[in-house]
């Protein structure tokens, strides 16, 4: 197709910023980027992860208004481009890919009304547990229940919506919990149970007696210390 354009892009890229046209939509061949949207003094909240494969910008494009988030790319990934108005001559001429825009719009809403659910009514310590289910649940964990932690404490704090400070205090918590444990850029969940009960328990603010002793999880994790 001579409207795709194929291009691969490093961890920490822009794909676009908030306020840039949108042309048209980009396919994520191969990868995960992430929607940040920002406040006048600059402080971001993580609206949205992607992973592929999937579309990015599509909504923008659709509804003609430019991008009202800005696109990182947080792992080494390939995306194509295609062209606006070969994706709209699509779209006017294939029913099912109407019919497939709505299912996802659909899906794109619930998930957008359940992030502000949770934004709005949970704790932060739900908020760090749902993180930890999201990160087995979609990121997986290798055959000895490892799970990857590239995310730096600022980007933790980006997704969950707290300040960054607080994304050590509870990670330490759950470590002194025995909820969790850590190995440098990787953590593994040790009681999936008690995670999900903090997640998914309205209005639950307890907190476990700690198991045993050890380090503070920003101590065996460098990364969340920058």
């Amino acid at each position: 197709m001579a409207a795709r354009h194929d291009h691969h892009y490093r961890r920490g890229n822009i794909l676009f910023y908030e306020g840039n046209p949108a042309l048209g939509v980009f396919l994520l061949c191969k990868g995960k980027v992430k929607l940040v949207y920002r406040n006048a003094a600059g402080k971001g909240q993580v609206v949205a992860i992607i992973r592929a494969p999937n579309m990015v910008g599509d909504r923008a494009f659709l509804a003609e208004e430019p991008y009202r988030a800005e696109c990182v790319v947080l792992e080494d990934s390939c995306l194509c481009f295609i062209d606006g108005r070969v994706f709209r001559e699509v779209l006017s001429t294939t029913k099912e890919a109407c019919l497939s825009l709505a299912v996802r719009y659909s899906r794109l809403l619930g998930e957008a009304w359940s992030l502000a659910a949770d934004l709005s009514l949970g704790t932060v310590r739900q908020r760090m547990a749902a993180f930890i289910l999201r990160k087995l649940e979609h990121d997986g964990a290798d055959p000895k229940g490892w799970i990857p932690l590239p995310e730096t404490r600022r980007e933790v704090a980006e997704i969950v919506g707290t300040a960054s400070e607080a994304v050590c205090r509870f990670f330490a918590r759950f470590h002194a919990e025995g909820l969790i444990a850590f190995d440098q850029d990787r953590f593994r969940v040790l009681d999936v149970s008690a995670v999900r009960e903090i997640a998914e328990s309205p209005g639950r603010n307890g907190h476990r007696p700690a198991r045993r002793p050890g380090r503070a999880a920003s101590a065996q994790n460098p990364r969340l210390a920058s």
